[in-house]
C-alpha cells in the first residue's frame, strides 16, 4: 500500500481554484498533485529502522492486560468507575533499564466502552478492537521499540437525548505519569522508566473527549512528546475542532521545514543537504494524523476533513515550495504521507480499529522509526556519511550472468504499403538483433550471455532480465538517489517511496524477446526499462487522441491543448494536470458548471452538465482505449491522474534517455544516449533504413512494367 501514491486534490479545493482562473493560466491556480483522494486501504508503513547488526528476528511479545485503579487524575461523576484505566504492557518492561523512554498509545473508547460485555470495551478480552494482537504484531515488526497502551475508563452520559463519552477532563501528561508510577509500584514496569513519544487514539464517542482536549491545549501531551493522533470513526458535530487542530500541526511542520531551509549554510550541495534535513524531520519528528472511517455517516465527516487538508496544501503551496526548493515534490509527498484519511468499507463501527486490514497496526506502522527506540537500537541507526570508511569499503554485489534467448519467430519490420511502393519485410528478432550487434562491433553471443535477473532498484525487485550494463547503471543512479531522497539512513525503499516509484507487481518491464509497439526497441537488447506502467502510458495516437486534448483544454482553460514530441517535463506535467482536471469534472458538478458557464467555444458553449458529462466520459473512454488502459482499475488510475505520475526528480535522476520527452512514451527509459547503448541505437536506425530500402527494392522488382 503505499503512500506511495498521492495525486489528486480534493474536489472542494479544486472547485474553489477553478472558479477564478488567473490570466496566467489554469495551472497557476489548480494544483491537482498537492494531495490525493481518500485512500482505499490502510496507509503504508515507512521502512522500519534497522535492527542492531547482531540482533535476531524478534518474537511477537506477550501483552499483559493490567487494570490500574486509584488514579487521582481520572475523576468521573460516577465514583464506581472513577480512577480506572487498562494498560497493555508487553513483557520485558519490568526488567528494563531506568531512565529509558517508553512510547505511549493513549486510547479513548467510545459509547458504553466501559462495559466489559461491550464489543468496544478495553475490558473485554475478546473485543472486536483486537488491540493487544495488533500492538504485539507492530512491536514484532519494530525490534527494539518499547510501547505501552493506556486506556482510561470513561463513562457514557446522556445529554439531550444523545450520548457523550466523558473522561473527567484529565491532563494527558499527568495521567500517563501517574499510570507509569502505578505500574512501576506493582512491578509491571521497571522503576525509572519515562514516558516517551505519545500518540492519542480515539474511537467513536472517545472523539468527543478529544475535541474537548483540542479546545484546552493544557490537556494534550506536551508538544515535544505529542507524536500523533489516530482517529477511528470519531468525528461527530465537532469537525471544525479537528480541522483547526490538523491545520495547526501542518503549520508547525511547515515552520520547521522553513527554519531548516533558512538556517542551512551555502555550498554546492546546499539543496541536497536541506532536503536530507527536511526528510529527516518529516520521517523521524513530524506529526502523524491517521483517520479511518467506513460506517454510517462517518466517511462524510472524514472526507470533509480530508478536503480541508487539501485546501491547506493548496493555500500553502507557495510557502512550501519556497521551503523545499528543488525538492518540492519529494518534500510534499513526505509531508502529505503524515496526514492521511483512509476509507474502511468493511467497518461495522465497533471493529473499525481492526477489520481485515488491521487498521490500528497499520496506523502504528506509520509512526517514526525512532519512536520508543531503546538507546542501543537508536545507536544502530546512524546517518551514513559519505566518507564513512565502512561504506567506502563496501563493494557492490556482482551480477550473476545468464543467457537471454531471443525469439526466432519472424515479425514484420516493414509492412506492405502499395501507395508508398513498399513490400513487406519480415525477420525474426534473433536474426536482426544479432546483425545489429555485429554492425555495432559487438559479439551477439557474448551480449546475450551477459544478462541478469532479480535486480533490485530503490527497494523494488525487477523480475524481468536485463543486460548487466543496465543493471550497473541502475545501481549507480540508485546510490545517488538514496543519498538525496533516502533520508538520514539513505534507505533505498524510502527513496523509492519519496520518488513515487510504484511497488505494484507488473509495473516494471525490462528485456523483451520480441517487439511490442516499436518494431525494434532497446528492450530487445536489455538496455531499457519501463516504470510505473499503469499510470504512464504512451501518447501519440493520432487525431482521436488530439481531439481529447483539444476538447479538454477548451473546457478547462478556454484554449485548445495538444501533445507533441519533444515537449519538456514541465510542459508534459502541465498538460497532464489539465487532463486530470478535465476528468475530475465527472465527479464534481460544481466545478463542471463553473467552467461551462464561462465557455466560449464549441462544443462547450451553452452545453448543460448532463451532455457535457457524457462528452467527458467519451473522451476518457477514448484515451484509455488508445493507451491500452481499458481494465476498470486502469481506467480509475487514468481518470484520477492522467498520463504522468513520474516525478521530475525521478526522471532526471535516472540519467537515461526518457521516452516521455523523446516520443511520448512516459514509462520508458533507455541507454540510447550513452555507452554501448548509443552505438546500438545508431545501428538500429541504420538497420531500419536499410530494411525500408530493401522493401522499396522488392516492391519495384515485383511490379516492373
Amino acid at each position: 500500500m503505499m503512500l506511495a501514491l498521492q495525486r489528486l486534490a480534493g474536489n472542494a479545493a479544486v472547485t474553489e481554484a477553478i472558479k477564478s482562473p488567473s490570466s496566467a493560466g489554469w495551472a497557476a491556480d489548480v494544483i491537482q498533485r498537492v494531495c490525493p483522494p481518500v485512500a482505499e486501504s490502510a496507509p503504508a508503513a515507512p521502512t522500519k529502522a534497522p535492527a542492531p547488526a547482531k540482533e535476531k528476528a524478534a518474537a511477537e511479545p506477550k501483552i499483559d492486560s493490567v487494570t490500574v485503579s486509584g488514579l487521582s487524575s481520572l475523576k468521573l461523576e460516577s465514583s464506581k468507575k472513577s480512577g480506572q484505566a487498562v494498560a497493555l504492557v508487553p513483557d520485558g518492561l519490568a526488567t528494563a533499564t531506568a531512565g529509558e523512554e517508553v512510547a505511549v498509545l493513549l486510547h479513548l473508547h467510545g459509547k458504553f466502552g466501559e462495559d466489559p460485555k461491550d464489543d468496544a470495551s478495553p475490558l473485554n478480552p475478546k473485543a472486536l478492537l483486537e488491540m493487544p494482537a495488533q500492538m504485539a504484531a507492530f512491536l514484532q515488526s519494530r525490534p527494539g521499540t518499547r510501547m505501552i497502551a493506556i486506556m482510561p475508563i470513561g463513562e457514557t452520559v446522556e445529554v439531550g437525548g444523545k450520548y457523550d463519552t466523558r473522561f473527567g477532563g484529565f491532563s494527558a501528561d499527568t495521567l500517563i505519569n501517574e499510570v507509569f508510577g502505578k505500574l512501576a509500584g506493582s512491578g509491571q514496569l521497571a522503576k525509572g522508566l519515562k514516558p516517551g513519544g505519545i500518540v492519542i487514539s480515539v474511537h467513536s464517542g472517545g472523539g468527543l473527549e478529544l475535541g474537548r482536549m483540542f479546545a484546552s491545549a493544557g490537556r494534550l501531551p506536551s508538544k515535544e512528546k505529542f507524536r500523533g493522533v489516530f482517529a477511528f470513526e470519531s468525528i461527530h458535530k465537532d469537525l471544525t475542532s479537528y480541522q483547526n487542530f490538523v491545520r495547526g500541526k501542518l503549520k508547525d511542520d511547515l515552520a520547521a521545514l522553513t527554519t531548516l531551509a533558512e538556517s542551512a549554510e551555502g555550498g554546492p550541495d546546499r539543496a541536497d543537504k536541506v532536503f536530507r534535513d527536511q526528510a529527516d524531520y518529516l520521517q523521524n519528528k513530524g506529526f502523524r494524523f491517521m483517520g479511518f472511517a467506513g460506517y454510517g455517516g462517518y466517511p462524510k465527516a472524514f472526507h470533509a476533513l480530508h478536503d480541508d487538508m487539501c485546501a491547506w496544501f493548496t493555500d500553502k503551496e507557495g510557502a512550501l515550495r519556497k521551503a523545499a526548493g528543488a525538492h518540492y515534490d519529494a518534500v510534499l509527498n513526505l509531508l502529505w504521507a503524515n496526514y492521511q484519511v483512509t476509507d474502511v468499507p468493511g467497518s461495522g463501527h465497533y471493529d473499525v480499529l481492526a477489520t481485515k486490514n488491521r487498521n490500528l497496526q497499520q496506523a502504528l506502522g506509520t509512526l517514526p522509526p525512532t519512536i520508543g527506540r531503546i538507546a542501543a537500537s537508536t545507536a544502530a541507526v546512524p546517518t551514513v556519511q559519505r566518507d564513512d570508511p565502512a561504506a567506502v569499503a563496501t563493494k557492490p554485489p556482482a551480477f550473476k550472468k545468464e543467457h537471454y534467448a531471443m525469439s526466432t519467430t519472424p515479425v514484420i519490420l516493414v509492412p506492405e504499403n502499395a501507395k508508398q511502393g513498399m513490400a513487406e519485410v519480415s525477420v525474426d528478432p534473433a536474426t536482426f538483433c544479432a546483425e545489429i550487434l555485429t554492425k555495432a562491433k559487438l559479439d551477439p553471443a557474448a551480449w546475450y550471455n551477459s544478462f541478469t535477473s532479480g535486480v533490485s532498484f530503490l527497494g523494488r525487485s525487477i523480475p524481468d532480465p536485463m543486460h548487466i550494463d543496465l543493471a550497473t547503471h541502475l545501481q549507480t543512479v540508485e546510490k545517488d538517489l538514496k543519498h538525496r531522497f533516502g533520508g538520514p539512513t539513505e534507505d533505498p525503499q524510502i527513496a523509492g517511496d519519496t520518488l513515487r516509484l510504484s511497488s505494484k507487481e507488473g509495473d516494471f518491464a525490462a528485456a523483451r524477446d520480441h517487439p511490442t509497439k516499436a518494431s525494434i526497441s532497446m528492450h530487445m537488447f536489455g538496455l531499457a526499462i519501463d516504470v510505473n506502467y499503469t499510470a504512464n502510458p504512451m501518447l501519440g495516437h493520432g487525431k482521436d487522441e488530439a481531439a481529447v486534448f483539444a476538447s479538454a483544454g477548451l473546457l478547462v482553460s478556454g484554449t485548445k491543448a495538444a501533445f507533441s514530441n519533444g515537449m519538456s517535463y514541465k510542459q508534459l506535467s502541465e498538460l497532464d494536470q489539465m487532463l486530470t482536471t478535465y476528468f475530475s469534472y465527472l465527479d464534481d458538478d460544481a466545478a463542471l458548471e463553473a467552467r461551462l458557464a464561462v465557455a466560449t467555444d464549441a462544443p462547450w458553449k451553452g452545453l448543460k452538465k448532463g451532455p457535457a458529462r457524457v462528452q467527458i466520459q467519451q473522451d476518457l473512454n477514448t484515451a484509455t482505449r488508445l493507451w491500452a488502459r481499458s481494465d476498470a482499475d486502469q481506467v480509475s488510475v487514468i481518470k484520477a491522474g492522467g498520463f504522468l505520475d513520474l516525478t521530475e526528480d525521478l526522471v532526471e535522476g535516472m540519467k537515461m534517455s526518457w521516452g516521455g520527452t523523446e516520443y511520448g512514451d512516459m514509462m520508458h527509459f533507455d541507454l540510447r544516449d550513452q555507452g554501448e547503448g548509443q552505438t546500438i541505437h545508431q545501428q538500429i536506425v541504420s538497420y531500419k533504413t536499410a530494411k525500408e530500402e530493401e522493401s522499396q527494392s522488392r516492391w519495384a522488382k515485383a511490379h516492373k512494367g
